[in-house]
């Protein structure tokens, strides 16, 4: 709590001397729009009336600026924008020769990327660097996305706005309005100036994207060639306090062991709070006690057999995808999916002129590690409570760089990772970066006499990361070198890896077809690499070889080769591996095949393997209403013995939309290992089942305010078990959103 409460009092002093932000436009300036208030409410229902939007300004998207490049549109769309003292307020009507082969279905929000999308970019600091973007299919369902420059977008933030849409016999129209309090900007009673980007998503024969302004590929950057909207005269955020109470009622049973009973665990119901507030349109407060982590959708499942290192999951959880984007890094040294079980959770973020900065403290009743090393790593658990704590601070420098410094801390009894990193983004032209990555680690493992891999050993390490990378129109290059050290931690992030120096360099070429040829894009790359560890032996060296293809009907085809060395156990085994992966869209379905063949190691024994994976995924789309995924995973490989291992993984989701706000969805996981037991000294089971059911029932009014009613399960069994259940959980949440 100190070291939060410290943070907090510095970063939030940088905003009493805030620093003025201009922006520059070049030779070849983006249009500006006069953005007036309008003076006739504005209701939010699918259906333009001109009466209603008679004060808006108009704006025609006549770009195409993907496949073609910056061509003259295939279709017209009209844009609308306007505000009053709430909300900005933004309508299009899309114009369709044949509005019945439109892409659009009932969903869950921010599952409409593969719709027919309209939308807009907004940058309201108008620093060119970072802003939110708001999409919505023709049915009026939402996406929303923060995207900072140089780090990509970040579907996983959500905020609380309003929308609709409807098919027409002409195309559709959709309307949205964002409250003023859904975003942060520069507060002040004056004219604003925001950056402002018109888009259509249009999928036909190629998914065509069209903007309202050209863009050149031989600029890296998106904000710096989006366009203005001038007006929006007295707005401001607010007071901008959100206060979001939550109930959870969980009743579980569970074995640890096949041919245990079943233990009852009873029922739980916990009470939670979370509360945001924007004292100013600079910083922002967040307060999470006793905060609900019940996830709502299963991980993706993944195939760990015969792997060296630990697999990354994405964090799902509400309180921890909150201004996330400030804690990315080059290297993930911010992962909170290491903290498992908080009892609260703190943080603030902002910015302030050229400054952005956020910081976070939470309070784990459970410590989970990963230990790495430089061929292998492992994970285990501390049952005792640590406090994290995390600070980060970026500075806008030059021209549309950055550089930053993070810090990390984990404390527990006996216990303490520290961290500390500098990191920078340098864009010494519109085409070419430099990036950089320092970093140091302090840690004391804790001395747990139950567990042998946490003996009270103390250590210290250094780490380091430098690249460059080029991208314009047709030429790509990047070339790298890092050094991991080998008592290098860092356990609130991802770095299962370390003990290892690496370096590389990688080229390659695109080229785009003429409109409406059968391929419009074609990309070739290669790449190298060698690792070693820090006496300079070998790790792992590769070549790689790759070639894809964009084309007609939203498909594509691409392929590889390596070849290379992977060094285990004082082994280096040499292998080649080659495979192609293919797929494509259309209205009712879409489809992939990925197929990869060759050799690996075998890491339990210590030899090489004849290797394949096949993954194949389809899904149907039969109705606006309904979604259907299936996805087939195989991995096998082979030795002069014979067979060595086979593993399935099968998937399948099943979603009835009700409405754009009511769905039911039922997800089941099944995967199945099979080892042969000649080939294995030491094998306890030749065959392993597991069976996860999920079904939920979801009312969700706005992303906080929602309630679900659902159940989760897991099943095993073995060859000499039968399948039986190890897990049933019945999971009841209802959480109300408050804005005052």
């Amino acid at each position: 709590m100190k070291h939060f409460l410290l943070m907090t009092i510095a970063a939030v002093a940088l905003n009493l001397f805030p620093l003025t932000t201009g922006s520059a436009q070049g030779p070849d300036s983006p249009p500006t729009y006069s953005v007036k208030q309008s003076e006739s409410p504005i209701r939010i229902d699918g259906n333009i009336s001109p009466g209603e939007w008679k004060d808006a300004t108009r704006v025609e998207l006549n770009y195409e600026i993907d496949p073609g490049n910056n061509l003259p549109a295939k279709v017209k769309t009209e844009a609308f924008v306007t505000y009053d003292r709430k909300n900005l307020y933004v309508a299009f009507i899309a114009h369709d020769p044949n509005p019945k082969k439109i892409h659009a279905n009932i969903s869950d929000r921010d599952a409409i990327w593969q719709n027919d999308i309209v939308g807009i970019a907004i940058d309201p600091f108008n620093d060119r660097r970072r802003g939110y973007e708001f999409f919505v299919n023709p049915y009026g369902v939402q996406g929303d996305i923060k995207r900072v420059e140089g780090s990509g977008e970040d579907s996983t933030w959500d905020t609380i706005w309003n929308s609709a849409g409807r098919i027409t016999e002409n195309g559709y129209e959709v309307e949205f309005a964002i409250p003023f309090n859904s975003i942060s900007f520069p507060n002040g009673t004056g004219i604003h100036t925001w950056g402002f980007w018109f888009f259509r998503a249009y999928p036909r024969d190629f998914r065509y994207q069209i903007s309202n302004v050209p863009f050149d590929r031989d600029k890296n950057c998106f904000f710096c060639q989006i366009g203005y909207a001038k007006g929006f005269e007295g707005v401001h955020p607010g007071r901008n306090l959100e206060v979001n109470p939550t109930l959870t009622t969980t009743a579980a049973k569970s074995r640890d062991e096949f041919g245990d009973p079943m233990i009852d665990h009873g029922s739980n119901t916990q009470l939670g709070m979370n509360v945001r507030w924007a004292p100013s349109s600079n910083v922002i407060l967040n307060a999470a006690l006793n905060p609900d982590f019940s996830q709502v959708e299963a991980d993706t499942a993944q195939l760990s057999y015969n792997r060296q290192f630990s697999l990354f999951y994405d964090e799902k959880r509400p309180v921890f995808l909150e201004g996330a984007d400030i804690f990315q890094t080059e290297a993930p040294f911010v992962y909170t999916r290491t903290i498992s079980d908080p009892s609260y959770v703190l943080k603030a973020s902002g910015k302030s002129g050229k400054y952005a900065w956020g910081v976070f403290n939470a309070h784990d009743t459970i410590t989970n590690l990963i230990l790495p090393g430089s061929r292998e790593s492992s994970f285990t658990s501390w049952d005792s409570d640590s406090d994290v704590t995390v600070g980060r601070i970026r500075r806008d420098v030059l021209k549309n760089s950055t550089i930053g410094a993070l810090v990390t801390h984990r404390e527990g009894a006996g216990y303490h990772n520290t961290l500390f990193s500098l990191d920078g983004r340098i864009n010494f032209t519109d085409s070419d970066a430099f990036k950089f990555q320092v970093a140091t680690a302090d840690t004391r493992n804790p001395d747990d006499p139950e567990n042998e891999d946490l003996n009270g050993e103390s250590m210290s390490g250094n780490a380091y990361d430098f690249r460059f990378e080029h991208e314009d129109e047709h030429w790509g290059f990047d070339a790298w070198h890092m050094r991991i050290g080998d008592e290098f931690r860092s356990d609130v992030g991802f770095m299962p890896q370390v003990g290892f120096v690496e370096s590389g360099l990688g080229i390659s070429h695109h080229r785009y077809g003429k409109d409406k040829a059968f391929i419009s894009r074609y990309s070739s790359s290669f790449s190298t690499e060698i690792q070693k560890d820090m006496s300079g032996n070998a790790i792992h060296r590769v070549f790689h070889f790759e070639q894809n293809l964009n084309m007609a009907g939203q498909s594509y085809l691409g392929y590889f080769y390596d070849i290379g060395m992977r060094s285990h156990e004082n082994i280096n085994h040499h292998y080649a591996n080659y495979g192609f992966w293919t797929g494509g869209k259309q209205q009712k379905f879409t489809y992939s095949l990925d197929m990869f063949f060759g050799e690996n190691v075998d890491f339990t024994n210590n030899r090489i393997g004849n290797w394949t994976m096949t993954r194949a995924e389809l899904t149907f789309l039969p109705t606006p209403h309904i979604n259907f995924k299936l996805d087939a995973t195989e991995e096998t490989m082979k030795e002069l013995g014979g067979k060595l291992f086979t593993a399935h993984i099968l998937q399948t989701h099943f979603v009835y939309n009700f409405n754009t706000r009511m769905l039911i969805r039922t997800i089941i996981q099944y995967t199945t290992l099979e080892k042969n037991p000649k080939l294995y000294s030491d094998l306890d089971n030749r065959i392993s089942r597991s069976l996860f059911p999920q079904i939920l029932f979801s009312h969700k009014i706005n992303p906080r305010t929602l309630l679900y009613l659902g159940y989760s399960g897991s099943r095993a069994a073995t060859e000499l078990n039968p399948m039986q259940s190890f897990e049933r959980t019945l999971f009841f949440k209802v959480a109300y959103a408050w804005r005052l």
